[in-house]
């Protein structure tokens, strides 16, 4: 499928499930720094092949934000398709957030995956949506079924990290947090700070 028969085969499933929007973001279920091929949905929606960025389809509009850094990349990869660029940081440029409340109706839907966005964002997204009168359905995939060669999920083997390497032990690690903590559970859900504390890589 190209870009355009993509979006496509997403508005008749958003027909079907009767929502008016669908936000397909950058990120993985960790919040990596770099995304894994499977989780690069937004890349393989767009043909946008930069790291950062959102895209939201509505049944009328397709539209993709990211930064200054990107503003002549993606302008050439999304050239020929419908996807509209917002370049993110000029004064005239609505977070995608603002866009939607703008322009859907009152008790309009709005999807995405919950499993790739932080709980922080869902928290705060659910606040401004539903100040609007819009509604936030985390359990919308459309991706998943769409995406038919999608790369499998990495498996590569974790390795454990010599203290010669690491500085510290993983026992000293996790002294040093619990020093530090003002509770009873400290949860850790960052790729990045289960490795350093644990000494893993992979």
């Amino acid at each position: 499928m190209n870009t355009n028969e993509k979006i496509d085969h997403i508005r008749q499933l958003m027909k079907t499930d009767n929502i008016a929007a669908v936000i397909i973001p950058s990120d993985d279920p960790h919040g990596s720094e770099y995304v894994a091929e499977h989780w690069q949905a937004r890349k393989w929606l767009t043909g946008f092949s930069g790291s950062a960025g959102t895209a939201v389809i509505t049944l009328e509009h397709a539209i993709l934000w990211t930064d200054f850094r990107y503003h002549i990349q993606a302008e050439k990869q999304i050239s020929g398709s419908w996807f509209e660029l917002y370049k993110m940081g000029k004064l005239d440029v609505p977070t995608f957030q603002k866009w939607l409340i703008n322009t859907l109706k009152s008790k309009d839907t709005i999807g995405i995956d919950g499993n790739v966005f932080s709980m922080a964002n869902v928290k705060k997204y659910k606040t401004q949506f539903e100040a609007k009168g819009l509604l936030l359905d985390t359990d919308i995939d459309f991706i998943k079924g769409l995406w038919t060669d999608r790369p499998a999920r990495p498996k590569s083997a974790a390795f454990s990290l010599s203290e010669q390497y690491a500085g510290k032990s993983r026992k000293d690690k996790i002294r040093q947090i619990q020093k530090q903590m003002d509770a009873s559970y400290h949860l850790m859900a960052t790729l990045d700070d289960i490795a350093w504390t644990l000494n893993l890589r992979g």
